[in-house]
Order: structure tokens, then sequence, then C-alpha cells
């Protein structure tokens, strides 16, 4: 959260889901209220994961929690949305919110944070299909399981590796379902990590709910072809030619869309190269604070233009 000093022309900037607890305490005040939000509406954020659980065969809620239900009550007290993604925007309009308070930001990253991508002779060894983040329901892990399993009875040589924690016992039984070898890193930063990732073949983000990712950017900057789901607004950055776009929908769609990713080398050397030039064309960091300085600008005109006491 961060303010500024002048209260002509304060802001108060909230990432997350504080403004809950904030904005009704500030109303008053001479200050534009600004959220950054990374993920979709609050009732998507709670009901994707449900859906995820459901079809994974374990229980699920149907009720919305008090909590979610204020958290989108109080989402109308900002005075403008800062969305990750276009699908993060959408889920808002869909409910009947202001268009012209909702601005889509795609996130940027450092394209040179992670070396390029080794792309070794898969010869002898397993195909690596790398994960980023925690291993859980929202996630995809079922998802995950299903590609495994189509993979198995091809004889498909996968070996997926995940970094991160694993979110609860029930996730860690669908991982033992696995027909595919599985490895759990556990969680790595920092060179750690950067020695990991250019050694996978391709990325892999299957989840849910997902605003927009940074980690399928950075696997792209390395030259690591990307596989995400249609439900994350990670299909705004994966175009035709530097990864797959997948709904989950049947075994067929995986034989349609990533069999010639999984087994010709040189198309996924191609593929990763075109993923790594799309990031350094849309979505840098360079690009990004770009556009969120635009962003600041016409936020403060329209703040003079409405005057004090007035919100705009």
């Amino acid at each position: 959260m961060g303010g500024a000093a002048e209260a002509a022309c304060a802001g108060v900037l909230v990432n997350g889901t504080a403004y809950r607890f904030l904005f009704p305490e500030i109303l008053s005040r001479p200050t534009m209220r600004l959220v950054e939000r990374g993920s979709m509406h609050p009732e998507d954020f709670f009901r994707f994961p449900q859906k995820a659980r459901k079809e994974a065969g374990y229980p699920s809620q149907t009720d919305l929690p008090p909590e979610i239900a204020d958290e989108a009550a109080k989402a109308k007290l900002a005075q403008a949305t800062i969305c990750g993604s276009e699908m993060v925007r959408q889920s808002y309009l869909r409910r009947g919110f202001p268009a012209k308070k909702f601005h889509t930001v795609h996130y940027g990253v450092d394209p040179e944070r992670f070396p390029p991508a080794l792309h070794e002779k898969p010869q002898g060894r397993n195909l690596r299909i790398g994960w980023l983040g925690v291993i859980g329901f929202r996630k995809g892990i079922d998802r995950v399981r299903r590609i495994s399993e189509w993979a198995a009875e091809r004889s498909l040589p996968l070996e997926f590796h995940f970094v991160g924690p694993v979110q609860d016992h029930e996730s860690l039984e669908i991982l033992r379902r696995f027909r595919r070898p599985y490895i759990l890193h556990g969680v790595k930063k920092g060179a750690a990590l950067k020695a990991l990732v250019p050694r996978w073949d391709l990325y892999l983000l299957p989840s849910y709910e997902e605003g927009f990712p940074v980690s399928v950017l950075e696997a792209m900057s390395a030259g690591i072809p990307a596989m995400v789901s249609d439900d994350t607004g990670a299909r705004e950055a994966v175009e035709e030619g530097t990864g797959a776009v997948l709904d989950f929908s049947s075994p067929s769609e995986f034989e349609d869309k990533l069999t010639h990713l999984f087994r010709d080398s040189q198309f996924r050397r191609e593929v990763g190269a075109r993923a790594r030039q799309r990031i350094r064309e849309k979505f840098t960091l360079e690009i990004y604070r770009s556009k969120i300085e635009a962003l600041h600008d016409a936020f403060q005109e329209a703040w003079a233009y409405a005057g004090p006491g007035e919100t705009p």
C-alpha cells in the first residue's frame, strides 16, 4: 500500500484484499481509492477451486462464505481497479461493475532473469515438464494427472517437475495416482531456481483460476513453450505458435495440441524461440511500467478535474 503526501492528489493503492478493511475507513477522506487486482472477481476466486475439487471427486462447497461476499461488496468502493489481465477485468464487468473504472495492464518480467533453456537432447531421458506454485486444486493438480494418464497410454516418456509446497493431503493423494514419474523439488528461489528452470522442456499451468501468472511469462522468456489453461489470463500471453491453450475437455485435445510438442524436439525449440521473442516484444517490465505511468497520469488528471471534496 502506498500513498501520496499531498491531500489534494492523495491516492491509496491496495494489492490483494486489504481494501476490504481499509476503504470503509477512508471514505470521507480526500483520497483516491485504487485496487491492483491480480485475481478474478472474489466469487470466481472461490468457486473455480470448488469446481476443481468436484471434478477430482472430492467434497466441495456451494455456499458463498461471508468473507467472500463481503470482499465482493467492498470492491465497489474502489474508484479504479487495475487488472492484471483482460480476463480479470471481464470477471468484474460480467457482474455489473462499470467498465470505465477497470483498466487492464498486463504484468511484465525481466526477460533476462532466467538463462535460455538448454533444450538438451531427448534421447535416453524423460521429457521434463515444469510447474511453479502451490501444488493443489486451484492450480489444477488433477488436470496434470489426466495428462499423465494420457501420456502413459501412449508410452510418452514424461516427467513432471513440481516447484512449490503441496497444499494438502488430498493433493498428495492425487500425485500418488500419477502414471508418469514426478519430482517434488519443494520451494526453490534465487540461484537454485535459475539453475533448474532452463532444464525444463515445457512449462505447464493448468489452473482453474489465475489472473495473469508471472511464472508463465518467465518460462516463456527463457524459451520454454508454455501449456496453459483456458481458464487463466495466461491465454492472453500464449498466442498460436508459442505454446498451447487447453480446456482439458478430453484426451483427444491432448492428442491434437500436445503430441507434436512432446515428440518433436526441433519443433519445441522453434516454439520456445517464438515464446521468448513474444515476451520481449509485449511483456517486459519496461512496457508494464510505461502503462502504469500513463494510468497514473490519467488518474491524477481525473482527480484534479473533480475538484476538492469530490470524487473523480
